[in-house]
Parts: C-alpha cells; structure tokens; sequence
C-alpha cells in the first residue's frame, strides 16, 4: 500500500508539466503514474516490465530535457539534478546487485526505500522541468 501511495507523486510531475505546457513530459508522467499504480497493486511481472519500459522513458525524456532546456541562468540545478539522478540509480541498480535499499532482504525497509525512490524521482524531473 506505501508503494502505491507514494506512486501519487508522481502525478505532481504531470501537473507540472502540463501548466509549464511540456505535454508530452506530462504525458510519459501520467502513463508513469498509472504503471506505477498498477504495477504496486497487482505485482504481475507483465505490469512491472510496462512500469519498467514508462520509467525508462521518463528517464530518457529528462535527459533529453535537461540537453534541450539547460541554460547558463539555470546551471546550478544541473547539479543538484546529477545528485538526485546519482539518488535513483543507487537505491535501484546498485541496490539491486547488492541485496540493498529497494532490493534489501527486509521486505519492509525495501519498500520504504522503493517509495524514497518516487520521491527522489519525481524531485529530480521537478528540477529538471524548472530549467
């Protein structure tokens, strides 16, 4: 249930980008927001491979964003942006190599880091749609 709760912050992002009027930002986070839901409730592996693919796009998107948008009035977000996305990639990827964070062997601490996780990532592409 923590999982699916925190999937809602998510939906700040699509907010965000549909009033800063980056529809398709908003879209991919909308689309997140559903896989996420759904992924969390149902725990089919189908449903976590979609959420896998909308995050990948998220994440590829913001990266695309960051290239597009960046410009020398805003550069000091790029760097608070790199330590929330080092965030991501080290509760998810690292942890799962290492039995740790979103992948410990306490399925209650896992979750608590999984839902750290959406709200690490949802900051980061808030700062990223700020540039």
């Amino acid at each position: 249930m923590l999982l699916v709760l925190t999937s809602f912050f998510l939906f700040t992002n699509f907010i965000s980008g549909f009033l800063r009027k980056y529809y398709l930002y908003a879209f991919i986070f909308f689309t997140l927001t559903i896989t996420s839901i759904v992924n969390h409730i149902t725990h089919h592996p189908i449903a976590n491979q979609i959420d896998l693919s909308v995050v990948w796009s998220v994440g590829i998107y913001g990266a695309y964003h960051v290239v597009t948008y960046m410009t020398l009035e805003k550069w000091y977000l790029v760097p608070l942006i790199l330590i929330f996305f080092s965030g991501t990639v080290i509760l998810y990827y690292y942890g799962r190599e290492n039995d740790q964070f979103c992948f410990d062997k306490d399925p209650i601490l896992a979750k608590m880091y999984h839902g750290y996780l959406h709200i690490v990532g949802s900051t980061a592409h808030h700062l990223i749609m700020a540039l």
